[in-house]
């Protein structure tokens, strides 16, 4: 995964009126079938009374293809969407500062210049993200954490807090089918 747009965010300011799309990358030209996954994981993103969606199935099952494709067929109802890391607290951490970077937020302490903690960089970027988002009717944020092999604390707390944002949708990829068992919708992916 790479942090090059595909999409329409060319560093515009943050109170213009235009779509972010940060570290999201077009699916793959071949992507074909996986219409009925299309249209559960739409169908649970727009109606479930829960705030996130984890994706699961085996390696090379198509999980963040189905969510590359899911997000280009959707993103006229998107206004601002970025790609996580998942796969472990530091890549966590350093893909939600990439875009915190991106958003012109604090990631730092300006009194003892130390890195805030992962709980406050989160809680900066909800900040801008809800400003900006008042620029927009009826869109949605939209946070993809890809990956999300093993459970660790980081990644149980920064998805609570983006899940109590009442415009986002919290994708979530994972080998694991019981991951956040209860507080997100399962879609499960099989041959």
């Amino acid at each position: 995964m790479t942090n090059r747009d595909s999409y329409s965010d060319n560093g515009s300011d943050l109170n213009s009126k235009q779509q972010i799309f940060y570290g999201i990358e077009d699916p793959v030209k071949s992507f074909i079938g996986r219409e009925d996954k299309l249209r559960e994981l739409e169908g649970l993103i727009q109606n479930s009374m829960l705030p996130a969606v984890t994706i699961s199935g085996l390696a090379g099952m198509g999980k963040s293809e189905l969510v590359k494709k899911y997000i280009k067929l959707n993103k006229s109802s998107i206004a601002i969407c970025h790609w996580v890391n998942g796969d472990s607290a530091e890549t966590l951490r350093s893909s939600l500062e990439q875009f915190a970077d991106r958003l012109k937020v604090a990631t730092i302490d300006a009194k003892n210049e130390q890195p805030l903690k992962l709980p406050d960089v989160v809680n900066n970027i909800l900040a801008q993200v809800k400003e900006t988002m008042n620029l927009f009717n009826e869109r949605s944020y939209t946070i993809v954490i890809d990956n999300v092999d093993n459970l660790y604390d980081d990644f149980v707390n920064v998805t609570k807090q983006l899940c109590c944002y009442s415009r986002s949708s919290v994708i979530i990829t994972s080998r694991i089918r019981d991951l956040l068992t209860g507080e997100t919708e399962l879609l499960e992916l099989s041959e």
